[in-house]
């Protein structure tokens, strides 16, 4: 069974059972009386914690932002709902979070990666044709390359194996700045280098098609709705876990809280700087699947401008400048936005350097490249946000992706409860979904379905 095929077999079944149309959770099972602690309130931990309550557990959830959705993160100071950390419902024919978005009114807009923009270093805009082309060469190319894991080293990079397929191809000068630029676009995709990524791992199900929608209203309105009627403390960053057979503790600064379980919603990146600490100690091929497992880096810069200079109609923008490699793509807001905003995206290496700069200087480089695509005459933005997630204590990164030489096990020994007391979830715990809120949101689920069997 393909990975995203298993939302529409057991999924959806599962959101219905938590969240019927009244939108309120199913009621009580054998457990009352038993209580939960969940770390986090990203979309792992509020499902996790639905899950829970609906298994009759009392549950509290501990979060050390003072804000619910981690790396969901919704600014509206730019006068509408920038998603400065995940915005999309990937796969929305078969993600449940799509069908818990529409049954609660919430705004989505289809976006399709092929309505593209894509402008050449001089300013003149490719044809649409031409667009389809490089976009369908390079899905052509990252599926030839993985085609050749079985004749390639096991620790063969992602990178490695493109430089395969294109040697002795004729390649153009623009042919390689087109190939560029759309391998640039996949290190945002995965948030990592290409040649960082394993050839055969790096994406478990190339195939898949992308039915994306954008959540208009803002991504954080799917999780406050989650959210109703949970126990969620805001301001609580966990320092230490103790785990045992009698149940767990869980420590703050300030309080100490004790319970059956405990679920562990930590993103990959803080899990590695060991920013809390576990007593006993994970074992040791607990410990080793957080060092195998690589955390990528995805940053945004949101400029809002007086007016649109841009064309309205592309759900994204594309630059084959010098500058358009650090910042290949920008989001076009402007339509389900409904005021000029445009959003760049850098990832991996230059994501990391551009964390090094000031924030005007990282603003200023996003501009820059829409001068190169538009001309010298543009106005200034209004405003612009610029994201830091590698820096950010809570998030340490982006998304978790399979390094060069590590298998996509790693995902399930992540997964692996400690004892009987001490779970975990995230999207770094899902081999189905890695890197997607749905594979958070389906980990939360899994855990408190395990939590209730363990009883």
């Amino acid at each position: 069974m393909r990975r995203r095929d298993a939302l529409s077999t057991i999924a959806w079944v599962t959101a219905q059972e938590l969240f019927p149309r009244g939108g309120t959770a199913a009621g009580p099972r054998p457990t009352v009386g038993r209580k939960a602690l969940v770390v986090g309130a990203g979309m792992a931990g509020i499902a996790a914690a639905r899950g829970l309550k609906s298994h009759g557990f009392e549950v509290v959830v501990l979060e050390g932002r003072k804000r619910m959705g981690g790396r969901i993160w919704t600014d509206r100071s730019l006068g509408r709902a920038v998603d400065l950390g995940a915005a999309w419902i990937e796969e929305a024919s078969r993600n449940p979070l799509a069908k818990l978005a529409r049954q609660w009114d919430l705004t989505l807009k289809p976006t399709h990666h092929e309505s593209l923009a894509l402008y050449d270093r001089d300013g003149s805009r490719w044809e649409q044709r031409d667009v389809k082309t490089i976009l369908d060469d390079r899905d052509e190319l990252l599926s030839d390359a993985q085609a050749l894991v079985d004749e390639l080293p096991a620790d063969t990079s992602l990178a490695e194996g493109i430089r395969r397929e294109l040697a002795g191809e004729p390649l153009t000068a623009e042919d390689r700045r087109a190939y560029d630029w759309a391998l640039a676009t996949q290190v945002c995709e995965y948030g990592a280098e290409l040649d960082e990524l394993s050839l055969r791992h790096f994406d478990e199900d190339l195939a898949a098609g992308w039915e994306d929608l954008l959540v208009v209203d803002g991504y954080d309105r799917l999780v406050e709705r989650l959210a109703e009627g949970l126990d969620v403390r805001l301001g609580r960053e966990v320092t230490r876990i103790e785990h045992g057979n009698r149940g767990v503790r869980v420590s703050t600064a300030s309080e100490t809280f004790s319970a059956d379980f405990a679920v562990v919603t930590l993103p990959l990146g803080v899990l590695k700087a060991g920013r809390v600490r576990f007593t006993p100690d994970l074992p040791d091929e607990k410990r080793a699947a957080i060092d195998r497992l690589g955390m990528g880096l995805v940053n945004k810069v949101a400029l809002r401008y007086p007016s649109r200079f841009w064309p309205a109609e592309p759900d994204f923008l594309g630059s084959l400048s010098a500058g358009g490699v650090e910042f290949p793509q920008f989001v076009n807001l402007t339509a389900p936005a409904g005021v000029p905003i445009v959003v760049a995206v850098a990832a991996g290496r230059r994501a990391r350097a551009s964390e090094k700069l000031a924030q005007r200087d990282v603003g200023r480089a996003a501009h820059a490249v829409l001068r190169t695509m538009f001309g010298r005459k543009i106005p200034e933005p209004a405003r612009f946000l610029v994201t830091r997630w590698g820096a950010d204590p809570f998030a340490l990164g982006a998304y978790s992706h399979v390094p060069v030489g590590v298998s996509g096990e790693e995902y399930e020994r992540l997964a692996q409860p400690v004892g009987e007391r001490l779970l975990f979830a995230g999207e770094a715990t899902s081999r189905r979904f890695p890197s997607t809120v749905h594979g958070a949101y389906l980990s939360g689920l899994r855990e408190a379905e395990r939590a209730a069997r363990m009883l």
